[in-house]
């Protein structure tokens, strides 16, 4: 029982110094790679598929209320949706 005891008060002191510098390294490494993720391709992708989602909104809403309508009706119910 004293050898685990003695086991378990001296991992956590073995732990603590071997991860402290890990701990480091991989708080830099993770720096480094934020910094590199940040590319002017990534924010035109962005922009690019925010603009086809915004373009997608008029006619969807566009399509919606016409359905809703009778069908002579449609037509002017799709055009008062884009305008």
């Amino acid at each position: 029982m004293k050898f685990y005891l003695s086991l378990l008060t001296a991992l956590p002191a073995v732990g603590w110094a071997q991860t402290v510098p890990d701990l480091q390294a991989k708080v830099t490494a993770l720096e480094s790679a934020t910094r590199s993720a940040q590319s002017a391709g990534d924010n035109a992708w962005m922009l690019v598929c925010s603009a086809l989602v915004l373009m997608m909104t008029g006619p969807g809403l566009a399509l919606f209320y016409g359905g809703l309508v009778r069908r002579k009706n449609v037509l002017g119910t799709m055009m008062q949706s884009l305008f």
